[in-house]
């Protein structure tokens, strides 16, 4: 009998995405820990070269979706606990699963249901949780991002402002190059 090793939703979104964007017959592989006491990281992605494997680590943060009323200028929101980023990931995939009716409308038989992951490196994210802020000054202990559809992403929480920055640049679709120059260098 073959064991059975499961893997929480939110790491199976994001390594489903990933294997979509970086594929097998490109000497890409998605891998998970067996032991889920793994400190620091979820997800391993590795690329097979004729001459070595190189890796790299991704921790997973999922977030439910909030609807947000028209008057907040995003159709959804996201809300994460601030955290300390572990020095053992070398990303971090933001993500969160809304409610899409693009398959619905062409007839398509896709899920309803589509991720926004947001992709950080380590320095990117060290930063980004050092600087989330009430409005005021003190740490926050949450952050949250809005958005309507994955072309545009803005935060709506931790920043003491409220300036609504753009975060598009972070969707994991803008970020493919990074994941692959790091598997290049490393």
């Amino acid at each position: 009998m073959d064991p059975v090793i499961t893997l929480p939703y939110s790491e199976w979104v994001v390594a489903d995405r990933l294997l979509k964007m970086l594929p097998p017959r490109e000497g890409y592989s998605i891998c998970a820990p067996l032991s889920r006491q793994e400190k620091g990281f979820d997800l391993v992605i590795a690329q097979r070269w004729t001459d070595r494997t190189t890796a790299v680590t991704v921790q997973v943060k999922f977030s439910r979706i909030y609807l947000q009323p028209e008057s907040r200028g995003c159709k959804f929101a996201t809300w994460f606990n601030t955290f300390e980023p572990a020095p053992q990931a070398d990303l971090f995939a933001i993500a969160s699963l809304y409610p899409s009716n693009e398959g619905r409308q062409r007839g398509a038989k896709t899920s309803w249901w589509q991720p926004l992951i947001l992709l950080f490196t380590y320095p990117e994210m060290s930063s980004f949780t050092a600087s989330v802020r009430t409005r005021t000054g003190k740490r926050d202990k949450m952050f949250g991002f809005g958005f309507s559809s994955p072309e545009q992403v803005f935060q709506l929480r931790g920043d003491q402002d409220r300036q609504r920055l753009d975060f598009t640049r972070y969707v994991l679709g803008n970020r493919i190059e990074i994941i692959k120059e790091r598997l290049r260098a490393a």
